[in-house]
């Protein structure tokens, strides 16, 4: 929804010894202060100096036309003096001078500054520089029994002295607008779909919770490059025979003896077959042939891959390709195996929107389920251990059932306060562990869920009530759940109660469900394939 923000202009008023530096650091102040309060306050601040905010103009004295261009019309200044006081005007001793007394006479705020970097000594030693200088401290000194001015040091100095006092300012301007006004939090939980917050059950798409390259077009640019390599097993044979000629056949026994020729693995090339089937993708003769290429018999590395390979720059990308391509059919298969297990469920993703004039915190929502229509998370159905690995090796879980953060809503994570620091060191497991462990794949795949589904659940007559916690709500804002919610039905709607700190009374809602189909229409060439590789 539309936000109000109020937007003020601050002068930043300044002899010409003042440098650049000092002017962005005042920037740079801004900035910060926007950064940090124009949600939470409705407030932005932007700057305005002469040598941005000032046009051509005749007709006028050059300090009377800076003041009706852009100085009288703004609502607090900054001036910033060192050595120079600044050039007199008609009524006060500088223009700057006259810039502040512009301002306190429309009771206005206005900060002065003083630095304090030590000065060259050559710098004064004319009488005019000296003149100036001795002009500044007795401004100083008029100012001082007013109590509106600072000192600075350093440019980092100035930055962070002006952020403070800009902040104090408006944050006591903010008290006392609102003395009158009771700010209060404003709760209610709203449901997801497409993006846009619409009360909605819809029935649940991979396609629509995963960002990520498609594995079928991944895995036909891998069909088109390995076929494009130019490696073949004549060229090998060629090079067998002039061996043979020249009678160099021990020398390419012994060559073959430390450094076996390498074949891509039978089991893995059928597969690949089969899925080139599927896709109706021809592969030529050698599409397999990996030519000359070659392992150390010694060496130890199992994947074949790093220095134990001896060959050309193509034989070895070419072997690299093969086995991407394989693990991508595999994924595949997984992903496909997957979504068929969730294809016809039903879900809801729901957020949490305050529309208040204040944060809120500490707060409990719980959401009030007929017995038979919800789903806890570990009654969700579960793939075969070797297909879920194969997904582990690309994705969290949170990729599939997780609700991303977009331009209307921020994710779960940002509700969350940061916990202290503690040591949560674990020993890395020993190789016997690792070989050794028995853990039940199902448990896992659902101890992975509870990290995604921080849910609990309590079960009351014919009800159950889903329950989950946020720390902290910005006003003017909405926060998504951590995960979709499945459901069986959409015939009932769902009752919500929400308390909290700031909120006198409990909240009660409701969200009225209604179902919408989302499109699961694939290309006839990844059902063939999807059908092909899980009949395997």
């Amino acid at each position: 929804m539309p936000k109000q923000l109020f937007q003020y202009d601050l002068l930043i008023s300044c002899p010409g010894d003042i440098s650049n530096d000092e002017i962005s650091a005042i920037d740079d102040a801004v900035n910060d202060f926007n950064a940090a309060y124009e949600d939470v306050m409705g407030i932005k601040v932007r700057t305005k100096h002469w040598s941005k905010s000032s046009y051509s103009e005749s007709g006028g004295k050059p300090q009377d036309l800076l003041n009706k261009q852009f100085v009288k019309d703004c609502d607090l200044t900054i001036a910033l003096f060192w050595t120079r006081f600044g050039t007199p005007t008609d009524t006060y001793g500088s223009g700057t001078e006259e810039e502040i007394e512009i301002m306190l006479e429309s009771g206005k705020q206005v900060f002065v500054g003083f630095c304090e970097i030590p000065i060259n000594p050559s710098i004064l030693s004319s009488p005019k520089n000296s003149d100036e200088y001795n002009r500044v401290l007795t401004f100083k000194e008029k100012y001082k029994e007013r109590g509106i001015y600072f000192s600075y040091s350093s440019i980092e100095d100035l930055k962070k002295i002006f952020y403070a006092h800009l902040s104090t300012h408006f944050i006591i301007q903010s008290k006392n607008d609102n003395s009158n006004e009771v700010l209060m939090p404003n709760l209610s939980v709203k449901s997801i779909s497409n993006n846009l917050l619409l009360d909605i059950v819809y029935t649940y798409s991979f396609t629509e919770s995963l960002i990520f390259e498609s594995p079928l077009n991944a895995i036909l640019g891998l069909f088109t490059k390995i076929s494009a390599y130019d490696v073949c097993d004549e060229e090998v044979m060629e090079i067998t025979n002039v061996m043979k000629a020249f009678n160099l056949d021990k020398l390419n026994e012994l060559n073959s003896s430390f450094y076996p020729k390498v074949e891509f693995d039978k089991d893995k090339q059928i597969l690949i077959e089969t899925c080139a089937k599927a896709l109706d993708i021809k592969l030529h003769s050698h599409f397999f042939s990996l030519g000359d290429l070659r392992r150390e018999a010694l060496n130890l590395n199992v994947f074949g891959g790093g220095k134990s390979l001896k060959g050309t720059d193509n034989e070895k990308s070419k072997y690299e390709d093969l086995y991407n391509l394989y693990d991508y059919i595999e994924y595949y298969i997984g992903i496909t195996k997957f979504e068929k297990l969730y294809e016809n469920l039903l879900c809801i993703s729901l957020a949490i929107s305050n529309n208040g004039t204040t944060f809120d915190e500490d707060i409990e929502i719980s959401l009030l389920f007929p017995k038979d229509m919800l789903i806890k998370h570990r009654e969700l159905p579960v793939i075969d251990s070797y297909s879920l690995d194969k997904i582990y090796e690309k994705h969290y879980l949170e990729d599939f059932f997780g609700i991303p953060r977009t331009s209307r809503y921020n994710g779960y994570d940002s509700s969350i306060k940061p916990l202290p620091v503690v040591n949560n060191y674990k020993p890395t497991p020993s190789m016997h562990e690792l070989l050794n462990n028995n853990s039940d794949p199902t448990e896992d795949f659902y101890e992975r869920m509870d990290d995604v589904f921080t849910y609990d659940y309590f079960e009351e007559n014919d009800s159950v009530i889903l329950k989950l916690h946020l720390d902290y709500i910005k006003h003017n804002s909405t926060i998504a759940f951590p995960s979709v919610i499945f459901v069986r039905h959409s015939d009932s709607d769902i009752s919500y109660v929400l308390k909290s700190k700031h909120c006198k009374d409990e909240i009660h809602g409701r969200i009225i469900g209604k179902i919408t189909e989302i499109n699961h229409a694939e290309s006839l060439k990844a059902d063939a394939m999807t059908s092909s590789l899980n009949s395997m």
